[in-house]
């Protein structure tokens, strides 16, 4: 297959998963009150919820990220391995295509999942288990529940906005790292 049509189809792929992933995250959202105001449209004769917009970029910046992998990757081999031989682009770049996914699902849902009844019931029991992670539980508890005591729609959108910032993050430092010409020694 050429490379611009693994490209192509890697591409599709990611759009719809991260489709797939905010509309999953904003009706997660939504069912929570997220969806009182609204934006309306002439054009498409209806309206929206205002929630919608900040998940609308927070997908751009995930295919942003991927665009930026692939045209930094595909075109060239990258770093060699150290028997000599050189992985494929399009592996490469789907191995970051991964990564890029991973990270922005994660950011996005983990500190929901941190801060749920069931999590804080296994540290529980974790410190049921070993009583000296107490400290360490009650020092990370304490020192993020500012951030979780938050209203709803500034929690939504801090954990759009820092869900897109790192994935962007994670695409720039992972290329940089994977087309790295290495000099000999």
């Amino acid at each position: 297959m050429p490379m611009e049509k693994r490209r192509a189809v890697v591409t599709t792929l990611l759009a719809t998963l991260g489709i797939i992933i905010e509309w999953y995250y904003l009706s997660y959202m939504l069912d929570r009150g997220l969806g009182d105001k609204t934006i309306d449209f002439t054009v498409l004769r209806g309206s929206l919820p205002i929630a919608v917009l900040p998940a609308v970029g927070a997908l751009l910046v995930f295919l942003a990220s991927w665009n930026y992998v692939s045209q930094k990757m595909l075109p060239t081999r990258v770093r060699l391995e150290p028997r000599g031989r050189g992985l494929p682009a399009w592996l490469a770049a789907t191995k970051a295509a991964a990564l890029i996914t991973a990270t922005f699902i994660s950011t996005l849902f983990l500190p929901y999942a941190f801060w749920s009844d069931w999590f804080l019931g296994i540290i529980g029991k974790v410190v049921g288990l070993l009583p000296q992670a107490r400290e360490v539980f009650l020092g990370l508890y304490n020192g993020t529940a500012g951030i979780w005591q938050l209203e709803a729609l500034w929690k939504y959108v801090t954990s759009l906005n820092l869900s897109a910032l790192i994935t962007a993050f994670i695409a720039v430092a992972y290329t940089r790292r994977a087309t790295r010409v290495r000099k000999a020694k």
